[in-house]
């Protein structure tokens, strides 16, 4: 009798230990949204800025110049494991313009673009500023699924590509006021 409760118990630790192995691919099998706010210093932060005013910080692009981009960047923990991405970005230009976005992922010095996206920006008038956003459901940009990204930074860089005037970039604000620029992208759980 102690001899079969000892089977059994071994037979259950086996399973148990087998169960309890993870598949190199289960880490891409489910994913869960995550928002990255620009935020000053040129970071990428899960948190938003805090303002219950309307106070934003903002950047500009230049045509042709060695200002015609700017990036914000976050070092992973996890994978970045769906080929699209979300994003609710502020932007102000005196004329139409066109800018680029590209989202990289950076390994030491190699850069992997894995979604870019022209982004054409209309000047609305003197006192309105452009809202570009992509829900990560309902109408994401796409690209190539990178299934990595951990211990990697994720950049969104920005670039001027056409039109004669500078864009301004609007960001560090508290959700539900202007210039509460985020992206969203999609991790390993």
């Amino acid at each position: 009798m102690i001899r079969i409760k000892s089977l059994s118990l071994l037979f259950f630790l086996i399973l148990l230990a087998i169960s309890c192995q993870k598949n190199d691919q289960d880490e891409f099998a489910v994913a869960e949204p995550v928002d990255y706010y620009l935020r000053n210093e040129d970071k990428l932060n899960q948190n938003s800025g805090t303002s219950d005013e309307w106070i934003y910080i903002s950047k500009y692009i230049y045509p042709g110049s060695q200002v015609n981009s700017i990036s914000w960047d976050v070092y992973l923990e996890k994978n970045i494991v769906k080929g699209y991405v979300g994003c609710d970005l502020i932007f102000y230009t005196d004329s139409d313009c066109e800018v680029r976005l590209d989202f990289i992922l950076k390994d030491g010095s190699d850069e992997t673009i894995f979604i870019t996206q022209n982004v054409e920006i209309p000047h609305i008038n003197e006192t309105t500023a452009f809202e570009y956003e992509r829900d990560p459901a309902e109408s994401p940009l796409e690209g190539s699924n990178p299934m990595a990204g951990r211990n990697q930074y994720l950049i969104l860089r920005i670039t001027h590509i056409s039109g004669s005037d500078p864009v301004q970039v609007l960001f560090d604000a508290a959700p539900g006021f202007m210039g509460c620029s985020f992206i969203t992208v999609f991790h390993d759980k």
